[in-house]
């Protein structure tokens, strides 16, 4: 007579521990805190070219300016959840961190903002080049 085996599921079986380099974690932090920063100083932004006793440009360009930080807002906001879903290990979050930082590279190139640009590229392709290596961890 032989002695039972057991087969487990492949459920059950541990799964590797994902690891993400220090570089990646920075970069990723790096640009949370700059999306975070264009959301909050946005909307503080946004609000006072709402209240018109503080806003002493034309009304035009008043909502002008407001139409253009509204859309920065949205692209910085759409941009801080690509990031959070790549700290998650998703692949979406890849995805819309890497094309809403086009976006943003563009709309800073256009607006004149050259430093904040090339900062943005900068991280975004040091993002892409330490997690082109791990990218079976995501899912």
């Amino acid at each position: 007579m032989q002695p039972p085996t057991f087969q487990f599921p492949p459920s059950l079986t541990p799964k590797p521990k994902k690891e993400r380099s220090a570089l990646l974690t920075g970069m990723l932090a790096l640009r949370g805190v700059m999306d975070l920063a264009v959301v909050g100083l946005g909307v503080i932004a946004y609000t006072a070219l709402g209240a018109q006793s503080d806003v002493t440009i034309p009304r035009e360009r008043a909502q002008h300016a407001a139409n253009i930080l509204l859309v920065g807002i949205v692209i910085a906001f759409v941009e801080l959840m690509g990031v959070i879903g790549t700290f998650s290990y998703k692949k979406w979050g890849v995805y819309i961190l890497l094309g809403f930082a086009g976006l943003n590279i563009m709309a800073n190139f256009s607006a004149g903002n050259t430093v904040a640009a090339y900062v943005a590229l900068g991280t975004t392709a040091i993002i892409g080049v330490t997690l082109y290596p791990r990218w079976s961890d995501y899912d």
